[in-house]
């Protein structure tokens, strides 16, 4: 195949059909009508003031999760290894925090999600974030952190799951071990 160079004298030159370095001062003038980062979103006023605290400090945890792009820590965690469901991965509760930090959820659309997590840890040790920066620049990808923050925001809001409820209410009652039978 014969690569055929595009006309030339055709029109104004393009500025963008050169290489070029963004912001150098050799750049062709033409480059300012440019602009040289991308927009970002617009940014939403999150109305309840815990959601709002609580995005703010997790939204780069869950960014650096979710803009990645890969999966790995899907496979290493027990309870998608038994369910199969997406909506308990790690990935889907970093997606969950960028989803309400846009607005898109709340806290009571996917409390319930987070509360099958055994927080055991498998996919923060499997994630790449973590095994290719960890040691370098003391960085952690921090899912269990993300789930209990989670679940407190949750409670804070008054979001309760009802098994919850019956196991603090067993626990109460049979002296704080809730599998065993009763105290005699």
């Amino acid at each position: 195949m014969t690569q055929v160079e595009p006309e030339r004298g055709i029109g104004p030159p393009d500025a963008l059909a050169v290489p070029f370095t963004p912001g150098a001062p050799s750049n062709d003038p033409q480059l300012d009508a440019f602009p040289e980062t991308v927009a970002g979103p617009v940014p939403i006023e999150l109305t309840d003031r815990r959601t709002a605290e609580f995005v703010e400090e997790w939204r780069n945890a869950s960014y650096n999760c979710y803009s990645s792009g890969h999966k790995f820590c899907r496979e290493v965690c027990p309870v998608m290894q038994v369910t199969r469901n997406e909506s308990w991965t790690p990935t889907a509760f970093h997606a969950n925090v960028v989803a309400m930090e846009r607005g898109e959820l709340e806290i009571a659309d996917v409390a319930a999600d987070y509360v099958n997590c055994t927080q055991c840890g498998a996919c923060e040790l499997r994630c790449p974030n973590t095994l290719f920066t960890g040691d370098f620049y003391r960085f952690r990808t921090r899912t269990v952190d993300v789930v209990k923050a989670v679940r407190a925001l949750a409670v804070e809001s008054g979001v309760h799951q009802e098994r919850w409820r019956t196991w603090n209410a067993r626990t109460d009652e049979r002296t704080h071990e809730p599998c065993s039978a009763r105290p005699r």
